[in-house]
């Protein structure tokens, strides 16, 4: 007597599901770093912008009013439907007379992890 097998024995379908499990958690971790790495670039990106915001501002002023004191800005801005603290240092040091250097540094933090960048550039007094 000859029965005809069809389908899968239990042991079958237990080892595909397991194979199966198997894949989509790596499918699940990748996705997971992918989205952490793009969202270390968006916060990246926008410490940029906002190092580059003060720079502009201290650029745009007069050479005499350029101080050589240390000042602190902080910003909450929107990234990817969330709000992130940046904190920025503006050191202007006098070079020469006619010299000041503006460095900034801005600060970030994510996941505990401490992020910075720094923009830097010599203003000069055109009058002189």
């Amino acid at each position: 007597m000859c029965l005809n097998k069809r389908g899968f024995t239990l042991i079958e379908l237990l080892v595909s599901i397991s194979i199966l499990s198997v894949v989509f958690l790596g499918l699940f971790k990748a996705l997971y770093a992918s989205i952490d790495y793009n969202m270390v670039n968006m916060l990246r990106a926008e410490g940029v912008t906002y190092g580059d915001e003060i720079m502009t501002q201290e650029m745009l002023k007069p050479f005499a009013a350029i101080s050589t004191n240390t000042r602190t800005y902080t910003s909450t801005r929107a990234i990817a439907l969330a709000f992130k603290s940046f904190s920025a240092t503006r050191t202007n040091v006098a070079e020469s007379t006619n010299t000041t250097s503006v460095q900034i540094n801005v600060r970030w933090q994510y996941k505990g992890i401490p992020y910075s960048h720094s923009v830097s550039s010599m203003v000069t007094n055109p009058n002189q």
